[in-house]
Parts: C-alpha cells; structure tokens; sequence
C-alpha cells in the first residue's frame, strides 16, 4: 500500500523519513526548522506538513517555547509564525518592486530562497521593519534606489527588488 500524499510538496514518507533522520541525529523533539532544512522548503509549509502528519497519526505535532521567544508573529524574514490556534497575522502588502518615485514605506518580507540574497541585504541593514523612500527608478527593470530611515543610500537591483514586499505609505 501507497502512503498517503499529502495536500504539500512531499508524500508522508519524505516527511516520516526526515523527521527519523533528524531524531536520530539530535536529542529531542525535531524542530520545523530543521525539517524545512532537511527538505528545502518553508518553515511555514513545514508546519501546515506537520499538522496534517499529526491528524494522520504519523508524527506528533507539538507547540514549543513561543512564549519565551516573546511571541513573535513574523520571522526574520517577515514570514508570519503561526499561533498555538494555527491562525497567522498577514500584512496588507505589496512588491517592492511596484513602488514609484517618491513612495515610502516599511520593508515587510524578503524570500529566504536565496542566501546570496539575504546577505546583500543584510550588509546594507536591510530588514523588515526597515522604513525606506524610494528616490530613483530606473527603468526596464534596472534598480530602485531608496533612503533608508537611517539615512543610508542604496540601489536595489531589479531581481532584489522582486523578492521583497513592503507596506508602502504614501
């Protein structure tokens, strides 16, 4: 018998087979964390995974130590962390890439697919939470350049600027 797909990228077994794996190599319970490592997906799609394995009885699902993290409703990266009711908290966003001249706002989220991109913002202390105004557009998709809150200048590269949303003001 053909173990049951999941509504998610893996079939339960990739998921049983990482969630072994990892027990095996660590002491405790395997954190969503470094599930989505092991499968390179999300953290957020780890956890609605998980939760369907625990309805399946195939893993238990366990909420670990949000409140002592102060209970964030976003990640680094802006992704919403679901509550111990499974609800999350979306922003009203858009892209970043959207934004005309003049427009400011708050970074909100970056994707965590590329790391390369990740440390380019990073060294020019680009986050969410971030409050930004946007003074140049060039065209054809070339670079946004903005003003952070800081008063540090940057151009953010076409591909840059479509990996990130923002909650723009204006």
């Amino acid at each position: 018998m053909a173990a049951p797909e999941l509504t998610h990228q893996a079939p339960v077994g990739g998921y049983a087979k990482a969630i072994y794996s990892l027990s095996r190599e660590g002491e405790g319970p395997v954190s969503t964390s470094a599930l989505a490592e092991r499968l390179a997906v999300t953290p957020g799609s780890v956890s609605a995974v998980v939760r369907e394995l625990d309805a399946l009885g195939v893993a238990e699902h366990t909420p670990y130590i949000a409140p002592k993290l102060g209970n964030p409703t976003h990640d680094d990266h802006g992704d919403p962390i679901p509550s111990a009711d499974f609800s999350t908290e979306e922003l009203d966003t858009r892209p970043f890439d959207e934004l005309a001249v003049g427009e400011a706002g708050v970074f909100a989220r970056v994707s965590d697919s590329d790391l390369d991109m990740l440390r380019c913002l990073a060294e020019r202390s680009i986050r969410p939470g971030e409050r930004f105004e946007v003074l140049d557009r060039r065209p054809f998709g070339g670079p946004l350049t903005v003003r952070l809150e800081s008063g540090a200048e940057h151009a953010l590269g076409g591909e840059l600027a479509r990996a990130m949303r923002v909650e723009a003001q204006r």
